[in-house]
């Protein structure tokens, strides 16, 4: 990945998906977190708190 990208995707994460899924966890009865894999996709994981798989 370029590292433009990389700074733009520093800057995503910082101002909106993490405060996102902070809130999302904070306030719903949902799990929810991401990971970024080798190629720059992200994967997001969203579980039921209360009914875990």
């Amino acid at each position: 990945m370029p590292e433009s990208q990389q700074k733009n995707l520093a800057e995503l994460k910082r101002s909106f998906l993490d405060p996102a899924l902070k809130q999302i966890n904070e306030k719903t009865p949902l799990l929810a977190k991401y990971s970024i894999d080798d190629s720059g996709k992200f994967l997001f994981s969203i579980i039921d708190k209360q009914n875990p798989v």
